[in-house]
């Protein structure tokens, strides 16, 4: 916290832009392990046919 003070951050948010490919890769990381993470939370069902009247 005291770092932060001298340095004059406080609770402001980082303004340098991370590189373009950095950026792809975190996200990528990070949408696999919320994936793997939720995939015990759903059941698959089956495929569902729906009937459709026309009139």
């Amino acid at each position: 916290m005291r770092v932060r003070e001298k340095l004059g951050l406080k609770r402001y948010r980082k303004t340098a832009k991370r590189d373009e490919e950095k950026r792809k890769i975190l996200l990528e990381l990070g949408l696999k392990k919320t994936e793997e993470k939720e995939k015990a939370d759903f059941i698959t069902l089956g495929y569902r046919r729906r009937k459709i009247k026309i009139p």
